[in-house]
């Protein structure tokens, strides 16, 4: 869960190698735990293991990226609707919280990332579907680290937060059309950010 979250907060960016013994140290337990952990992830996609045992952060092709991020935009509306369905005083009151560490973290871009991961899945986690929950981990996963590429500037911060407020407005009123459109807005810009950076790497 440990690994998961640092993947899950962009943390880490894609193509960072893996080492073992750095990760043990980090996290105080043996090896054994960590590369057991690290399959896990590997079989999810998130983390890559070569023949010769060398551990990375995965990297996506323009083709995943796409149909990653359609499919989040199409779990994450229904999860997010969901969700706003079975919202109470006190989680309303919760994702103000989660929103308002976002934007007090606004001039620190990692610990904006790590506010922005608990923000939306404080919300998803509301819709009590626990196998589109999973899948929508596994796919953020995949496309996380490219965040901390994304998000590297309080500039960046400043651009993305109203994605979230608008988000939250709306859940709070029961407007899904508007949050549909605030999550898309979200989502898309993600895509369209990593994307163009694929392609001008691959033109390099």
């Amino acid at each position: 869960d440990l690994i998961s979250n640092r993947i899950l907060e962009g943390q880490l960016v894609p193509g960072a190698i893996i080492n073992l013994r750095t990760l043990s140290a980090e996290l105080g337990v043996s090896i054994s735990p960590i590369r057991d952990a690290l399959w896990k992830l590997e079989s999810e996609g998130s983390v890559v293991i070569e023949a010769n045992r060398k551990m990375y952060i995965n990297k996506l092709s323009l083709d995943e990226v796409s149909e990653i991020f359609d499919l989040r935009l199409l779990l994450e509306t229904k999860i997010l609707k969901e969700s706003c369905d079975n919202k109470t005083t006190e989680s309303i009151e919760q994702a103000k919280e989660y929103l308002a560490l976002m934007d007090k973290n606004i001039d620190s871009p990692k610990n904006y990332l790590i506010a922005n991961s608990n923000f939306h899945f404080y919300l998803y986690s509301m819709s009590h579907s626990q196998i589109s929950l999973h899948i929508i981990k596994e796919l953020w996963g995949k496309t996380a680290p490219y965040y901390s590429l994304h998000i590297t500037t309080s500039y960046d911060c400043q651009i993305d937060m109203p994605h979230h407020t608008t988000m939250l407005k709306a859940f709070i009123q029961n407007d899904k059309k508007l949050l549909a459109k605030a999550l898309h807005n979200d989502i898309m810009g993600s895509k369209k950010f990593i994307t163009s950076l694929l392609k001008k790497n691959n033109s390099g």
